[in-house]
This record gives C-alpha cells, structure tokens and sequence, in this order.
C-alpha cells in the first residue's frame, strides 16, 4: 500500500493510502454492522455513508450473515 501525504486546507498533513484517496473521491463500500432488511438499510446506510462524509447510493449487502453488512456510498 502506498502512502502519500496531503496538505489539507489547514496547513496539516495527514497522511493517507492511495486506496483512502480513491474511496473519498469516488466512494465505496462503508461497514454498517448487520442490516437485516431493506428497512432497517433504509435507516442505518444513509447515517453510515453520512459519518464518513458520503452519501448513501441505495445499494447494500450482507458480507457477515449476522454481523455485518455494507452500504455502498458515494461522493455528494
């Protein structure tokens, strides 16, 4: 994996993957815990995808029957 620094608009430098850039540009998917309908999606991804500055694009799945599932997220 490869690291790349990054001023951000306040002088910092943070430091992150090549993977990271890609996800905050374009989105991806983003773990939720279980999702255990489409119901229950429609409330958790949404929160999911907004904590990490994304929006939600109405597609999950269950990748951990039980434990976990992914909301797939975008840019805004």
């Amino acid at each position: 994996m490869s690291i790349q620094s990054t001023k951000t608009r306040l002088d910092l430098f943070v430091e992150i993957s090549t993977a990271q850039q890609q996800f905050l540009i374009g989105g991806g998917d983003v773990n939720a815990g279980p999702i255990w309908n489409n119901d229950d999606a429609k409330v958790k991804c949404p929160r999911t995808c907004d904590s990490v500055g994304l929006q939600w694009n109405g597609n999950w799945f269950t990748n951990d029957p039980g434990r976990n599932s992914v909301c797939g997220c975008v840019s805004r």
